[in-house]
């Protein structure tokens, strides 16, 4: 198996149609639908694709995510070269 061929979206798609999921690549999101302040779908056109999680980016869903906690990154730096030594 050549596994440099094998991308995330797709492994991600497979499984989604293994375990009866859907998933939409290149479809606008017209709007995430809600009833009675739940999540019931996506909308794209005229077509909604029920559902009762949705993974996105925070920016298309503004008014309905809330900031719960930070993200906090350290970076590391290697030195690649011995320090000298009594110096």
């Amino acid at each position: 198996m050549n596994t440099s061929k094998i991308s995330f979206a797709g492994v991600v798609g497979r499984l989604s149609a293994v375990y009866g999921g859907t998933y939409m690549l290149d479809k606008p999101v017209d709007e995430i639908v809600t009833e009675a302040g739940k999540l019931v779908g996506v909308r794209s056109g005229t077509d909604v694709a029920r559902c009762n999680q949705v993974i996105c980016d925070p920016t298309y869903a503004q008014d309905l995510c809330r900031k719960v906690g930070q993200v906090r990154r350290r970076v590391l730096s290697a030195q690649l070269t011995p320090l000298p030594i009594g110096h």
